[in-house]
């Protein structure tokens, strides 16, 4: 019989397996944009491809600034990556002429980065930066982070192409030790437990080793289920991460099984994603 810990171990690997972390995405995660920034050269790099968003902010020092928008998995408007080896920089574009101009002044032709929307209900805004060399360009679905780069210096080039949708809404899931979803975990007095799960969503930067134990958890009642707080108050910081995926794996700090009873426990990431389970507490 394989010990919890070696089963949550076997259970990570699976989950970040699944979500994308070894093998290349799916046209499941194909419709997810990503956006990954470079603090030495001011790059913002646009990809649904999470085994290059793990290259670039494992080994790169790239910081990921989670999902930018959603594009559809095909359409009649391909967007066009290209690049300059000359400089390290990426640009994209919708337009057939811009590509081939770019082409013909020496950027190399990377193919359909992805599609546009078909309809124009959400705008991507593309802005420039003239005082740049590197990371020249780039384009948001954020109103507010385009008016505040324009407000700055930036040239605004109108849209540079349409998303499906702004962003996925998050949510949260429980999971057992064989990887199912769960809304219902029975303990017994005295136990010390913790749960692990996923969560998705846009708009949540990568949590680093450094900044593991965000997030938020509230008990229907903690006189029967609470934090283990006799080492330290896990209510200020419930939640590690373990690895970049999308979703994102979690693991509760330890939870107390205090008296028998029934608790709603609910937990919180910090993107917003929120679920509940049920804690059962039964008599030893």
């Amino acid at each position: 019989m394989l010990s919890e810990e070696k089963k949550m171990k076997k259970l990570i690997v699976l989950l970040a397996m699944f979500a994308g972390l070894f093998f290349a995405p799916t046209n499941t995660h194909a419709n997810e944009m990503y956006r990954v920034y470079n603090p030495n050269s001011g790059e913002h790099f646009y990809t649904g491809d999470l085994n290059e968003v793990h290259d670039l902010v494992a080994g790169n020092n790239w910081i990921f600034e989670g999902t930018g928008w959603i594009a559809p998995n095909h359409s009649n408007f391909p967007v066009y990556r290209l690049y300059n080896e000359n400089a390290g920089d990426h640009h994209y574009t919708m337009s057939r002429y811009e590509k081939d101009s770019l082409v013909n002044a020496g950027w190399k032709d990377e193919g359909i980065g992805w599609y546009s929307a078909d309809i124009s209900k959400y705008p991507v805004h593309r802005q420039y930066n003239p005082n740049a060399k590197v990371g020249t360009h780039n384009f948001t679905v954020n109103l507010n982070e385009h008016k505040s780069l324009v407000a700055n210096g930036w040239r605004a080039e109108g849209t540079g192409w349409y998303a499906q949708s702004p962003n996925l809404k998050p949510t949260l899931t429980f999971l057992n030790l064989e990887g199912k979803e769960i809304n219902s975990y029975k303990v017994k007095v005295g136990d010390y437990f913790h749960f692990f799960g996923t969560f998705t969503g846009a708009d949540y930067p990568y949590y680093n080793a450094v900044d593991r134990g965000l997030g938020d958890a509230t008990f229907s009642d903690n006189t029967v289920v609470c934090w283990a707080t006799d080492v330290y108050d896990y209510s200020k910081t419930p939640l590690m991460f373990y690895v970049l995926t999308n979703p994102t794996i979690f693991q509760t700090k330890n939870l107390y099984a205090n008296k028998v009873g029934t608790c709603i426990v609910t937990l919180k990431a910090p993107n917003g994603a929120k679920n509940q389970i049920s804690v059962i507490v039964t008599d030893k």
